[in-house]
């Protein structure tokens, strides 16, 4: 009878250690027994451009009623992985070291202070996700247009591929450039010998250009508004999506990023409620868009007397004046609730980000320069597309 009665007593025993989440222990004397608990896992969810280097991701767990650590552990890009939590806590997990030099980093976490509770038998999931950016210099306000030698900016121009290519590459961040500074890329119609080679293949490997199905770049054509909304989005780091309902954006390939842009006060659409995502942007358009992603605000009466000016870029009436302006003279400046110039800097635009250093002579001249003289042949409008690269 006592027999069967410790059968019975073990087998409940068994049954029950079955359906719980157990952990096996042994003691200095190798004598085995079980602790029962639950389990916290950690999903390490990595978005960051190709060739990224950083392969470890460190996470600390903390006791939550005494602030004991209980792990420290190192996990790889997207991996997942659960761990043994003794008992019923509350833990704080904190992601350690993420921060890479040349990336903007914005780490989301599914629980808003850290803090799961864990309770046994089960299995809690926290989901970190550490998106990485290339990083703008937005510190320092240096022209990034450099205009014509004929003084005119043309701000209802169209503005090419490449020149948006360019742009973007005197933007990034001293520590961005190294990073992602290539010559190579795998398009059939960017040559080595390209005056915008560089910037084309750089930008690439930054993952803000991908090019085209057909392995081309189309380094002359004028970008569209979704072009450029794409490229612009890839400098976010957190944005909350919302939809503008734009009327003729649904089912377009870039109706999400456009969103996004739309989100974060990047762009607007028209008075009919479309946004038109396969027109040509203009460089004035651009620019607009450009200063608000580098949170360069300039507001009327804070320019100085000896900047550049333009030709075509006098009347401080049209909307996208002080735009260009602020984008072709460099300065120092002083932000409040609004920025204003305190002092025009007077460095070439190819000195100012070191972006010239890799081209010839002869690239440089051809990126950079006109007709002295304004005829309207087709042979001097093709060559001036490249004039603001």
């Amino acid at each position: 009878m006592k027999l069967r009665k410790s059968l019975a007593i073990l087998l409940a025993a068994l049954m029950l250690v079955s359906v719980l989440s157990t952990t096996v222990f042994a003691d200095d004397d190798d004598d085995f027994f079980l602790i029962i608990n639950g389990w916290l896992k950690i999903d390490n969810t990595v978005d960051a451009p190709d060739d990224f280097e950083k392969t470890e991701y460190t996470y600390e767990f903390y006791r939550e009623s005494d602030g004991k650590l209980l792990y420290s552990v190192t996990l790889g890009a997207n991996e997942t992985r659960a761990f043994p939590i003794i008992g019923n806590e509350d833990v704080l997990v904190v992601a350690s070291d993420m921060e890479v030099e040349g990336y903007d980093l914005v780490t989301t976490c599914s629980e808003e202070d850290g803090v799961v509770t864990v309770t046994v038998p089960d299995t809690v999931t926290i989901d970190f996700t550490h998106e990485y950016t290339p990083t703008l210099n937005t510190a320092d306000h240096y022209a990034y247009i450099i205009g014509y030698t004929d003084r005119t900016v043309r701000p209802n121009s169209a503005l090419t591929r490449a020149e948006l290519a360019t742009i973007l590459y005197r933007l990034l961040s001293t520590e961005s450039r190294e990073i992602f500074y290539t010559e190579s890329n795998n398009y059939s119609d960017v040559d080595v010998d390209a005056w915008y080679n560089v910037e084309v293949s750089t930008m690439t490997a930054a993952g803000v250009f991908n090019g085209y199905p057909d392995d081309s770049f189309k380094p002359d054509d004028p970008i569209t508004r979704a072009e450029l909304v794409s490229a612009m989005v890839t400098f976010f780091t957190e944005i909350e999506p919302v939809d503008p309902e734009f009327i003729d954006t649904v089912g377009h390939w870039a109706d999400e990023i456009i969103e996004e842009a739309y989100a974060e006060g990047l762009i607007d659409g028209y008075d009919d409620g479309s946004f038109k995502p396969d027109q040509s942007v203009t460089r004035a358009e651009a620019i607009k868009v450009i200063n608000i992603l580098l949170d360069r605000n300039l507001v009327a009466g804070e320019l100085c007397d000896d900047m550049i000016v333009w030709v075509d870029n006098m009347d401080a009436d049209a909307w996208y004046y002080y735009a260009i302006q602020e984008a072709t003279n460099s300065h120092t400046y002083l932000i409040t609730d609004h920025e204003s110039w305190t002092g025009i800097i007077d460095i070439p635009v190819e000195d100012e980000v070191d972006v010239e250093d890799e081209a010839d002579e002869t690239a440089v001249e051809d990126e950079a320069s006109v007709e002295d003289t304004a005829d309207d042949t087709a042979a001097e409008d093709d060559a001036e597309t490249e004039a603001d690269a």
